[in-house]
């Protein structure tokens, strides 16, 4: 199917005279993990909270799976799974049994289904001790384990990296991306960590007061006509005197000189330099950040931790 898992029209919300979300329109595709940034208090969680039906939009509407979750919520949030920030469990029981527990309260989920969920989580060999002796990267990862239960076609996550170690960090996030990849699950991600965002998010969608700012592919959303090129030579002063025809006022320090020009002719600059005489010894293009790109669009520091 064609079709975006998860769709809004002029989605709103006001509260009194402030809009806290006006005129969101989003789709997000299926089988890509899909980022959803903005500063504190640009609306990302009154979104959130209106696309799983918590709470009315003013106007507007969201689709989950092409069902409507305000006419119809029971249908719509049948093809959601959600983990919001740091799961909660019985730490007294194990791991599995809070899974079990968790699918006889949804109904239909069986003992090989909490199965297969603790193996896709790389839980399935701890799944028999006790949660209060798990470390937080693990009840993380039984979090997402839960909202996996029900085999939904979109997981919806806040913050899912909050409060873990570097370690914990990279489990989730190549768990993340495996969801995805392997399992064909989209996964929808509200998060503040930006390089994170960056990371493992094939989309994304910036909002800010209340309104969508930008959304699309992370490497286009990046691409910029000109880059900064930075060249190690071994006659720094005759290659500035060269590459004065890309950029007119070249920059140098530490041995390197930087342009600021366009992709493509980068080759162009290298064969130029060897025909002049100078030895290249690297040609690096920096990249751009999201967190950069975040800032220049929202004008906040990238901090947030996605308060509403």
């Amino acid at each position: 199917m064609d079709s975006p898992i998860l769709k809004t029209e002029n989605l709103s919300k006001r509260y009194g005279n402030r809009w806290a979300v006006s005129g969101l329109d989003l789709e997000v595709p299926r089988g890509q993990v899909y980022g959803f940034l903005g500063p504190n208090g640009a609306g990302k969680t009154t979104s959130i909270r209106m696309m799983l039906g918590l709470i009315a939009p003013t106007s507007g509407k969201a689709e989950i799976n092409g069902i409507n979750i305000n006419s119809n919520p029971i249908n719509a949030l049948s093809h959601v799974g959600a983990m919001v920030e740091t799961p909660a469990f019985y730490g007294y029981l194990t791991g599995r049994e809070n899974l079990q527990l968790l699918g006889r309260i949804s109904g239909g989920i069986d003992n090989k289904r909490v199965d297969e969920v603790l193996s896709l989580v790389g839980l399935f060999e701890r799944g028999g001790d006790r949660v209060k002796g798990y470390s937080q990267g693990m009840r993380q990862r039984l979090g997402l384990g839960q909202a996996l239960l029900a085999k939904p076609a979109v997981i919806v996550l806040d913050e899912p990296t909050n409060g873990l170690d570097p370690s914990g960090m990279l489990e989730v996030r190549r768990l993340i991306k495996d969801l995805a990849a392997k399992e064909g699950i989209t996964v929808f991600i509200s998060s503040h960590l930006l390089h994170e965002v960056q990371a493992i998010c094939g989309r994304v969608a910036i909002i800010n007061e209340g309104k969508l700012v930008a959304e699309g592919l992370v490497e286009e959303l990046l691409k910029s006509e000109l880059i900064k090129l930075d060249i190690k030579v071994s006659d720094k002063n005759r290659a500035m005197d060269v590459l004065r025809e890309y950029d007119p006022k070249p920059s140098g320090g530490n041995g390197d000189i930087t342009l600021n020009m366009e992709s493509d002719r980068i080759p162009e600059v290298n064969r130029l330099l060897v025909e002049s005489g100078v030895d290249v010894f690297a040609l690096v293009p920096r990249e751009e950040s999201l967190e950069k790109f975040f800032l220049e669009l929202t004008g906040y520091a990238s901090g947030d931790r996605g308060a509403s």
